[in-house]
């Protein structure tokens, strides 16, 4: 084969372009439109997203059985004809550098008057208003999933985790958040295994099949096949990033098995991946601000491998709600959050994450109401959906013992130090999950607070919807219900609902109540 040897930069700067984001006789920055991370649509309408596969690497593999096509400037100007296999390596690397803040609370953009007050109400603590997500227009529909950030800061990491261990007890629900101050850069080689075809390139590329055969990329002996492009650019660290651009649906279609079990009812499917849709929305424009993509493929956003975990009854159930969304009343996505079991009763929004009361994330009873009597309520089994099915039970109900050496340990992370005397629960929400936490023992009591916080200081309870009772030696036993923060859609109670003859529209009611569905896209 001719030997083809070609440098993009030069290339670049000579090629015409059908970009609305800039001149013709200018060349495309590729790594800076995927740092500023644009919403786009597929030829359906249906939203592109960014998913981040693999990160910190030196060299990665991409393949197809009828070829490879590189695209220097993304989906505008060159496409060069590469061979089956194409071995991307790095040659060099400048890392970016990053900001850190600290945000206090994060109010929604939609909502100035909350934005108004507590930028007045947290003003005597010095922090910025930093805005953060997106909003576009998608049809009759606006979505909006801007909101601002009240922080303190810049710090260097480091910094930031000092300031959060400061403010926590003030602000439980506090995060840190990263800006970038520059971005990388750096140079790869793409060339085929004899060398025969070798391009060299700065910042960031993109890479096709040039037939209908999917891409692969190969990392640890592996291959994994996706749909949609691969990109590889320069991460913040100055090594290579490897990012999928898919539409949402072959997204979710990648992600539902790992939501929901495939052998579900086939309505639960459907109210699951309407849910999911809304999440992937939702944070789109709110994870990975440092990084070129809008989600990665961690369970931190959602546990994604490409083409290898679809399964016809979930891909069934996202084409069966194609580009089907919740809306409030006011016409804004609903934040369509979900868990594995509400343990009979959901709970409210502000007391899981804090901020308003969301109209939509009422806590409410999952069948029978909730007895007052918690310790008969764990006694007796549930009657809740959310147990009907024979999974859905232990999910339900839990019991699990702690020892004082365990106890000890997991405490030691939130600050408290010395053997426990008692546990005192001085706040509960309306599910029954416990909000405040009282440790006594040791040095001082410590209150925790935060739903989360206290199943993570327990050593990771399944929920804070518990009673305990203190046995001999210093262990704990705890009695619990549920699975998860209990607020939004109950996956098992999704499920026990439709294997009752319940269709999704319905589950979607109940779960998110006042909520309307609507096609988007």
């Amino acid at each position: 084969m001719r030997k083809i040897l070609l440098t993009l930069v030069g290339l670049l700067a000579l090629s015409p372009l059908a970009s609305a984001t800039a001149a013709a006789d200018e060349p495309v920055d590729l790594l800076k439109t995927l740092y500023q991370k644009r919403f786009t649509l597929d030829h359906t309408g249906a939203p592109l997203v960014l998913i981040g596969v693999a990160s910190g690497l030196d060299a990665v593999e991409i393949s197809s059985p009828e070829g490879v096509d590189l695209l220097p400037n993304g989906t505008s100007g060159v496409r060069i004809s590469g061979p089956k296999t194409v071995k991307i390596t790095r040659t060099s690397g400048t890392p970016g550098r990053v900001q850190h803040y600290l945000a206090l609370e994060a109010v929604p953009l939609s909502d100035p008057d909350l934005v108004a007050k507590t930028r007045v109400r947290l003003a005597p603590r010095g922090v910025t208003a930093r805005e953060q997500g997106y909003v576009i227009s998608m049809g009759p529909r606006m979505l909006d999933t801007r909101r601002v950030l009240f922080s303190l800061g810049p710090y260097t990491a480091p910094q930031a985790s000092e300031a959060m261990a400061r403010e926590r007890a003030a602000f439980p629900h506090a995060f840190v958040h990263a800006e970038f101050a520059t971005l990388p850069s750096g140079t790869f080689v793409a060339a085929s295994g004899d060398n025969a075809f070798r391009v060299t390139q700065t910042g960031a590329m993109a890479f096709e099949p040039t037939a209908k055969s999917p891409l692969a990329y190969h990392l640890d002996g592996k291959a994994h096949r996706v749909d949609g492009r691969l990109i590889v650019i320069f991460g913040m660290d100055g090594r290579l990033i490897l990012v999928n651009e898919l539409s949402i649906e072959k997204y979710l279609e990648g992600i539902l098995p790992s939501e929901m079990f495939p052998s579900a009812p086939a309505e639960a499917l459907k109210a699951q991946a309407v849910a999911a849709r809304g999440q992937v929305l939702a944070k789109m424009g709110q994870r990975h601000n440092t990084d070129p993509f809008h989600l990665c493929s961690k369970v931190h956003c959602q546990a994604y491998d490409g083409l290898l975990k679809g399964d016809p009854r979930t891909d069934l159930a996202v084409r069966q709600t194609a580009g089907q969304v919740l809306f409030d009343t006011a016409g804004f996505p609903a934040d369509t959050v979900y868990s594995s079991s509400c343990g009979g009763h959901g709970e409210h929004n502000e007391n899981v994450w804090g901020g308003k009361p969301n109209p939509l994330l009422r806590g409410r009873p999952d069948g029978p109401p909730l007895d007052k009597d918690l310790s008969r309520f764990f006694r007796q089994p549930s009657r809740s959906f959310c147990a009907r099915l024979p999974g859905g039970a232990g999910a339900s109900r839990w019991k699990v013992v702690r020892t004082a050496a365990e106890l000890q340990q997991s405490l030691a992370t939130v600050g408290f130090s010395g053997k426990v005397s008692d546990l005192v629960p001085r706040r509960r929400g309306v599910s029954g999950r416990i909000l405040e936490l009282e440790i006594r023992g040791g040095a001082k009591p410590l209150v925790l607070s935060g739903e989360l916080v206290i199943r993570r200081a327990l050593g990771g309870l399944r929920s804070s919807l518990f009673v305990h009772k203190k046995l001999k030696d210093g262990a704990f036993e705890f009695t619990g219900a549920g699975f998860g923060h209990g607020v939004g859609l109950c996956q098992w109670g999704a499920m026990g609902r439709a294997s009752g003859g319940q269709k999704a529209p319905e589950i979607l009611r109940h779960y998110y109540p006042g909520s309307l569905l609507q096609k988007l896209y």
